[in-house]
């Protein structure tokens, strides 16, 4: 598996991957994803992406955050997400960032998987999950 910036060409399968989390809207329309392409990451197997993630540096500079992480429904259980916070990890450590935040909806049940990845968990505010990781 190979982690790499996104391109153009990738859209239609980043909306495809972002839509199988359900209707998420503006991460599945392709005119916002162009504007935010610069933050996105594909993972790819044998050329086919299986997985995406989106990283934003926060307001404090040396904090990214993990806006979108979802892997291709086929492709789950697989270790692809735990490779993308891996690569998040080393992304935010290479650009001098000192800690990796993620938020996540309760409706996901990924409370479990950002724990075993290391991110300490923030608390619940409505339905969201909220952790963070320092570096």
């Amino acid at each position: 598996m190979e982690i790499v910036s996104a391109t153009l060409a990738n859209i239609p399968e980043i909306m495809k991957i972002n839509r199988s989390l359900g209707d998420l809207g503006e991460y599945c329309d392709p005119d916002i994803l162009e504007r935010r392409l610069p933050n996105y990451f594909v993972a790819k197997i044998k050329n086919k992406a299986v997985g995406a993630i989106q990283l934003v540096r926060g307001f404090a500079r040396s904090t990214f955050n993990i806006n979108t992480l979802a892997v291709a429904h086929e492709s789950q259980r697989k270790g692809i997400g735990r490779n993308l916070v891996e690569f998040a990890k080393e992304h935010t450590e290479k650009k001098k960032g000192k800690r990796l935040t993620v938020e996540s909806h309760t409706i996901y049940e990924a409370k479990e998987f950002y724990e075993k990845c290391g991110f300490t968990p923030m608390g619940e505010v409505a339905d969201t999950y909220r952790f963070e990781m320092e570096l």
